[in-house]
């Protein structure tokens, strides 16, 4: 669709049965789906049964859909990615790589206490180091890299986990202003720039410089590290007052990445 590669991400819950999820698949193969992702694990099975996501999964394979299934992923979780590969319905499609089961790291950032999520990051480290990034820093390669509309017509900055904590990822409505316009509008903000140049983490570090602050964040989620920045007014307004200092460097370190990768892809 227009050169672009489309997907969506669902929990299932509409695919009842094989039928009714092969009927839901094949309108949307013909608007011009091309991939999709399905969320699972055991938060999600409390109200998505399992039985949805292989309906769902099997429609999509027959209808040559590429898929990807994110399972949630810590040593503490009842349902892991084993259910997959054991079910010999799905061999041939993860043999040829139509189909991908990826185990994602699961933070229920509302629900625990800071503590007792720091302690989940740990067990979630341990159980698939080669799933997750705590403790590297890196920029975020999620904003700029899509286009990500939500249910409600909202057009998201980014498809993390806390898009929709975040207020400020939240665009604009795509029913009142066009996709173009609302992507564009990014670039006149140097915070997203600085997120996509060096991170979040490297963000906080500057905030430390200027203020006292919890180091907790040296070890949390990417993600985790942006949520904790835009909720915070004492940290957005350290950035707003002293952005100055590292503006002209950010923007010399974007444009250099920006051309390097142009010149990959040409």
């Amino acid at each position: 669709m227009a050169g672009l590669l489309t997907r969506i991400v669902s929990n299932g819950f509409w695919a009842k049965d094989y039928d009714i999820a092969l009927q839901r698949i094949q309108k949307l193969v013909e608007v011009g789906l091309d991939e999709i992702n399905f969320s699972t694990g055991d938060d999600h099975l409390e109200f998505v049964p399992i039985e949805n996501i292989k309906n769902a999964t099997l429609a999509s394979l027959k209808q040559n859909l590429t898929v990807a299934i994110n399972v949630e992923s810590a040593d503490d979780r009842n349902f892991d990615s084993n259910y997959f590969f054991k079910d010999t319905n799905f061999n041939e499609y993860l043999i040829n790589g139509k189909l991908k089961i990826l185990n994602g790291m699961w933070i229920p950032f509302a629900q625990l206490p800071e503590k007792e999520i720091a302690n989940n990051e740990d067990k979630i480290l341990n159980f698939h180091k080669e799933h997750v990034y705590l403790n590297k820093y890196t920029k975020c390669s999620n904003i700029f890299s899509g286009i990500t509309i939500d249910p409600n017509y909202r057009m998201l900055a980014c498809c993390g986990i806390t898009s929709k904590n975040v207020h400020y990822l939240d665009l604009g409505d795509v029913r009142q202003h066009s996709i173009k316009e609302l992507y564009d509008r990014q670039f006149n903000d140097f915070l997203k720039i600085w997120i996509a140049t060096e991170g979040p983490h490297k963000i906080m570090d500057f905030i430390a410089v200027h203020s006292l602050v919890d180091t907790d964040y040296k070890r949390q989620h990417v993600c985790q590290v942006c949520e904790k920045i835009f909720s915070n007014t004492q940290y957005l307004q350290i950035l707003k007052d002293n952005y100055r200092k590292i503006y002209s460097n950010i923007l010399i370190k974007y444009f250099i990445n920006k051309r390097e990768l142009e010149n990959e892809i040409s």
